[in-house]
């Protein structure tokens, strides 16, 4: 009978443990998700550029392709994918600007709106996806 009761009891600490630690997890998880948006958001609004993390591995693909000396022709649809690719993750990012509910601010959110949509104009032409960064790859 003791026996049992050390294993219910075992049990019960085990999911108790278990619960606690998974809410921590997801509280952990979340903030790290809502604290790299506003990153992005901080760094595409003050400088109009893609972040770094959205272009390096077209970054690198385009590096490896000059080294190997492949044509113009195939480097541009890297860079076009690259264009598309953060121009779809902008329109992301603005979608959660208009639900975010961590900007209060109707006339912040509107700001930050309108320069996302500079942005993502000036991306769709092409401008400023691809800029300097301080460590070049």
């Amino acid at each position: 009978m003791r026996e049992i009761l050390l294993i219910l009891l075992a049990f019960i600490v085990g999911i108790v443990a278990l619960i606690f630690s998974s809410k921590y997890y997801m509280q952990f998880c979340l903030k790290v998700m809502v604290q790299k948006k506003h990153e992005w958001l901080d760094f595409i609004m003050i400088t109009s550029c893609a972040p770094e993390e959205w272009v390096r591995p077209y970054i690198k693909t385009i590096s490896r392709m000059k080294n190997r000396k492949i044509s113009q022709e195939r480097i541009k649809r890297v860079r076009d994918k690259a264009q598309i690719s953060c121009v779809n993750r902008l329109n992301k990012l603005i979608k959660y600007v208009q639900v975010a509910t961590l900007i209060k601010d109707d006339d912040v959110r509107n700001q930050i709106k309108k320069s996302l949509l500079l942005s993502s104009e000036k991306w769709q032409k092409g401008e400023g996806v691809f800029c300097e960064y301080p460590n070049e790859f």
